[in-house]
C-alpha cells in the first residue's frame, strides 16, 4: 500500500524569498514612502495606510502586509487566475 505524503501547508510568511524582494521592499519604504508623505498631503498613520497590486503586484502586497505590518493595516489584492478546461462550456 502506497502512503501518499501530503506536507503542511505554509503560512506565507515562512515562505523563503528572493533577497531582491526584501531590496525592492526596503527600498520602495524608505525611499518613495517618505517622498510620497512630504509632497502630497495624506494621513501617515498606520490605520489609514494600505497597499495595493495586481498580478505580482498582489503577490508583493501581500508580503509587505505580512511582513511590514507596522507601516500598513489594509492591503488590497487582484490576482487573476485562468483555468484551463478541454471542456467547451
Amino acid at each position: 500500500m502506497n502512503t501518499v505524503h501530503s506536507p503542511q501547508k505554509k503560512t506565507f510568511a515562512e515562505f523563503k524569498f528572493n533577497p531582491a524582494v526584501r531590496l525592492l521592499v526596503n527600498g520602495l519604504l524608505k525611499n518613495s514612502y517618505p517622498t510620497v508623505k512630504k509632497r502630497y498631503r495624506i494621513h501617515t498613520d498606520r490605520k489609514h495606510v494600505g497597499i495595493a497590486g495586481s498580478s505580482m503586484g498582489g503577490i508583493m502586497s501581500e508580503f509587505m502586509i505580512s511582513e511590514y505590518n507596522d507601516y500598513f493595516s489594509k492591503s488590497r489584492l487582484c490576482i487573476p487566475r485562468q483555468y484551463l478546461s478541454t471542456t467547451m462550456y
